[in-house]
């Protein structure tokens, strides 16, 4: 392939680095404006109920987590940005589920689930003996915490939060329950194999049978860049309108997030050039 095929090739496929460039500099914006919502989330009365608190939890974690991605990305990390993508997707589905079902109910479930976890930790950990500790740790009030909890559900529904949290659900029937599709699912898989050390833009022998001379890989590497910006932008986006518009409402913060959507949803102008 000559250098005027590869150009036509990358462009059709909108793989041409203006393309990608366009949704990066969105990303950017869309950092700073996410930033600027969770500091007005922090200072909001909300922020101190326990509902609030959560909300304002998982939000913060799922912002920091775009963060991670772009000081990644800015060393050519791009593979290893795809663990904090998954990350970021669980975040996402995670606290959408929370909005969507009574907040009471899933502030409930969501301390119980931190109490649990932190159970499961003093039992691994032999009740921390040995370690050095501000206060004495007792295993029988760790004990009394699980039976409370354990009180408060069926047999199924106690199992179920320990195992997967306070949703009770798979990760996929989470993202159903939420209104995401299969494809979501199929990103949360592909995600998963960078977290099991499968990259395969670092896996030349998965190459052996086509000829390289150096665009395979490029191409491939294009390909991964572009799904982590967009992906990142939809996960990040869509989760700040929705708090924006139903937990808390900030006209300039609002108006920088339609703004980003739109862009986002129009891409980049016709006739972009590969540089």
């Amino acid at each position: 392939m000559d250098d005027k095929e590869w150009h036509e090739f990358v462009t059709e496929r909108g793989l041409n680095y203006e393309a990608i460039e366009y949704v990066r500099r969105l990303n950017r914006r869309l950092m700073k404006a996410s930033i600027a919502l969770e500091e007005a989330l922090h200072a909001e009365p909300m922020s101190s109920t326990v509902n609030g608190r959560i909300i304002v939890s998982l939000y913060r974690k799922a912002v920091k987590t775009f963060r991670a991605i772009e000081l990644l990305k800015e060393q050519d990390l791009i593979e290893e940005s795809w663990i904090l993508l998954r990350a970021l997707l669980e975040t996402h589905v995670n606290l959408i589920y929370f909005l969507q079902n009574d907040a009471k109910e899933m502030s409930r479930r969501f301390v119980d689930w931190m109490s649990l976890d932190l159970v499961r930790r003093a039992r691994d950990a032999e009740y921390f003996r040995g370690i050095p500790l501000p206060e004495k740790v007792e295993k029988e009030e760790f004990e009394r915490t699980e039976a409370e909890i354990r009180s408060r559900y069926t047999v199924a529904e106690f199992d179920s939060i320990k195992k997967k949290g306070f949703t009770g659900l798979s990760f996929e029937k989470r993202s159903e329950a939420v209104g995401f599709n299969a494809d979501t699912y199929a990103y949360y898989r592909v995600s998963s194999r960078n977290l099991h050390t499968l990259d395969p833009v670092d896996y030349p022998a998965l190459w052996r049978d086509i000829p390289e001379d150096g665009r395979m890989t490029e191409l491939l590497l294009r390909s991964r860049l572009l799904e982590l910006e967009t992906n990142q932008n939809m996960l990040l986006g869509k989760l700040s309108l929705i708090l924006n518009g139903s937990v808390f409402k900030n006209g300039s913060i609002g108006a920088e997030l339609r703004e980003i959507e739109t862009a986002f949803m129009a891409g980049p102008p016709r006739g972009s050039e590969e540089k």
